[in-house]
């Protein structure tokens, strides 16, 4: 006579895992999205070697922490903080009147792109490949 096994709390005989979990406070880098990125001020505008030149600052960013990034020069590989008022073009409406600024930071031929931080999620909104995007000084 044969033993019958009780149902296994795995579902019979599949092995079920737990779902991954990410804890999205743990996040110290940054994490780059362009879904919201200006049409005007985009990739497409961009000649190749500043598209090469976007990646190469991207990869470098991703191995820095944000308080590394938020916390060296401007023209270094740091950011500076430039005003919603002072852009010349309109900002995605997923941006809130609680957004006083963006981050610009550097890349091929000291061109800034500008970003929106929202935690450790770093979206490009702009990327202003002709310098003509706010008033440089």
């Amino acid at each position: 006579m044969s033993k019958i096994n009780p149902p296994s709390k795995y579902g019979g005989n599949k092995i079920l895992l737990p779902k991954p979990t990410i804890e999205i406070e743990d996040f110290k880098y940054p994490i780059f999205c362009l879904k919201h990125i200006h049409n005007k001020f985009s990739l497409s505008q961009c000649t190749t070697e500043q598209k090469c030149g976007l990646i190469n600052k991207l990869h470098q960013m991703s191995q820095s922490t944000w308080l590394d990034l938020i916390g060296t020069g401007r023209h270094k590989a740091g950011s500076e903080k430039i005003l919603i008022s002072s852009i010349k073009s309109q900002v995605p409406n997923f941006i809130t009147d609680e957004v006083n600024y963006l981050l610009a930071f550097r890349f091929y031929d000291m061109l800034p792109f500008l970003v929106h931080r929202n935690r450790f999620v770093c979206h490009i909104i702009f990327i202003d490949h002709s310098r003509n995007l706010y008033n440089h000084g």
